[in-house]
């Protein structure tokens, strides 16, 4: 808004207008007349100055790791087997190579079943793999274990060996 109040109702009515918002610019006509005034004036009005803004340290995102490994369960079993336990030492291992880090256990069943079954059983077998490095030293609160049942298939369904392979428990950071 440019006015030029020219008596002190005038000046008046500006100085509560400009009360309203501090985004106002006070000049008077003869500094307007100067190129340097104008300058000022343009400055003050059309441009804001900045501090330039320290850059603030962002922690990268994690990427997600899984960690893969051949722990495959019988046909509606969940627990764990003497096979299992090399295979269950080197997870443990890659866990604490990262102290801070915590981890979802996943377990997983094929399609064989009825989808509330195979929920639960995987959640028996994921449940099983987080009790078993617990009692082997890895903290209980690095630890979640959820169940995907029939639902996240890994290999195929309709052959024999890929219902083995979807009897599984995946470890993956959180």
């Amino acid at each position: 808004m440019v006015s030029y109040a020219d008596n002190a109702r005038g000046q008046m009515i500006i100085d509560e207008i400009r009360a309203l918002s501090g985004c106002s610019v006070v000049s008077d006509v003869n500094s307007l007349m100067t190129p340097a005034g104008m300058d000022a004036y343009a400055k003050d009005v059309f441009y804001k100055e900045v501090q330039e803004a320290k850059p603030v340290p962002v922690a990268a995102p994690m990427e997600k790791e899984v960690i893969t490994f051949s722990l495959h369960f019988g046909f509606d079993k969940y627990q764990i087997t003497d096979e299992m336990i090399p295979v269950l030492e080197q997870a443990k291992m890659i866990l604490e190579e990262n102290a801070k880090a915590t981890y979802e256990i996943a377990g997983h069943t094929d399609w064989t079943g009825t989808e509330q079954y195979n929920q639960g059983l995987s959640e028996r077998r994921a449940n099983s793999v987080k009790q078993w490095l617990i009692d082997n030293g890895v903290s209980t609160s690095r630890l979640s274990a959820v169940g995907y049942g029939e639902l996240s298939p890994k290999y195929d369904n309709n052959t024999k060996e890929g219902r083995r392979l979807n009897r599984r428990v995946e470890i993956t950071t959180k």
